[in-house]
């Protein structure tokens, strides 16, 4: 997954100074600023002077900080109390007005609590495993709104009660890192082209509205075959070595 994001990343700066040479594109090349560059690799592009390749990679930095910090605290315990209290604490400091709280991932720790209490839910079905949820989703009311509520509620109960698969939605599951990688990166291809052709996508909005999904899809699935998967692959045989390798010291210790 990482190896996509650079690739990703590589993309946007290739095709940025692409665009560059064409008289009609409006944007400009992307210097390559190696502290810049460094930055977006190790997700930290919020807490620097520098911009985002694409705003987009914004979201990676905030899961990155979610995986520093569930992994540093929340599994120093096996506790169901310890844990108990530390999501509860979690997600209450989505309250506090950190500045460039945007950015933080404390700013979305309620959203965060929820998926955990809801794995965790999924697992247990006990009372007091759905009262972490309900908690969460009154604080989500709260801190983003009803929508939102709404939103992350239906997804909850589909979670537990959503069995069916669609093939088309599970395609769309398979692609959606691609798609959150590229879509961005596609639309101003797109845009780029259609100006190119003298093509007013005002008119029909609706028609290239799902033609421009249709080609981000696309892209998309390409994407996914020729760098996602392959990455996923690597991953799992690295990690399959690692552990394979953890197991045989293993049982020479125990010998």
């Amino acid at each position: 997954m990482i190896r996509a994001y650079y690739i990703a990343i590589l993309l946007t700066i290739a095709l940025f100074k692409i665009l560059s040479y064409i008289p009609s594109f409006n944007g400009s090349a992307i210097a390559f600023v190696p502290g810049q560059f460094i930055a977006h690799i190790l997700y930290v592009i919020p807490f620097t002077k520098y911009p985002f390749y694409m705003h987009v990679f914004w979201t990676l930095c905030v899961e990155f900080q979610f995986y520093l910090l569930i992994g540093v605290i929340y599994f120093l315990s096996d506790s169901p109390l310890y844990k108990f209290i530390f999501l509860v604490l979690f997600s209450l400091s989505s309250l506090i007005p950190f500045s460039n709280s945007y950015y933080l991932v404390l700013n979305y720790a309620a959203i965060f609590a929820l998926g955990i209490s809801l794995v965790t839910l999924y697992k247990n079905r006990n009372w007091q495993n759905i009262m972490l949820p309900v908690f969460f989703l009154i604080l989500i009311a709260f801190k983003f709104g009803i929508p939102i509520f709404i939103l992350l509620l239906l997804c909850s109960i589909a979670v537990f009660y959503f069995t069916l698969i669609i093939k088309p939605l599970a395609f769309l599951g398979d692609i959606s890192y691609s798609l959150y990688l590229t879509h961005t990166l596609t639309l101003i291809v797109f845009s780029g082209i259609s100006k190119r052709l003298h093509i007013d996508l005002s008119h029909y909005k609706l028609f290239w509205l799902i033609i421009e999904v249709l080609v981000a899809a696309l892209f998309a699935y390409i994407f996914y075959l020729l760098i996602e998967k392959p990455s996923l692959r690597l991953s799992k045989h690295i990690f399959y070595k690692k552990t394979k390798g953890s197991l045989l010291q293993t049982r020479l210790n125990l010998k």
